[in-house]
């Protein structure tokens, strides 16, 4: 399969919590999910969870980054696939601003010159 991403992910490992913007979907309890996040990118992450999320949803959620800092960001799934224990998500920032696309620039030259943490 080719990677179709614009930009490099980056390894990153950080539980963040999700809320769901759709009303109908809040009433089914998608308010306040956990995500174990694994990669991120100045376009998107990738994460996993417990919870099954609708199709192309949209979400809101604080990102922190290796720095502690957090940034504001809309998602939108765009992949989900069923793992054993739960599921695995590709989504895409959507209006994400320019300084937190420079923040996650920032992280990934301080791991492509070794500086991590």
């Amino acid at each position: 399969m080719n990677d179709k991403r614009r930009n490099k992910r980056m390894d990153m490992n950080v539980i963040l919590k999700i809320n769901n913007l759709s009303l109908e979907d809040e009433k089914k309890g998608l308010n306040n999910v956990e995500i174990h996040t694994f990669n991120i990118s100045r376009d998107g992450m990738g994460f996993t969870s417990e919870v099954e999320l609708p199709d192309d949803g949209f979400f809101d959620t604080d990102v922190e980054i290796w720095t502690k800092e957090t940034f504001h960001a809309i998602i939108k799934i765009v992949r989900k696939s069923k793992l054993e224990h739960g599921w695995e998500y590709g989504c895409v920032f959507l209006g994400l601003g320019e300084m937190d696309a420079y923040r996650i620039d920032v992280y990934q030259l301080s791991l492509e010159n070794g500086m991590k943490n």
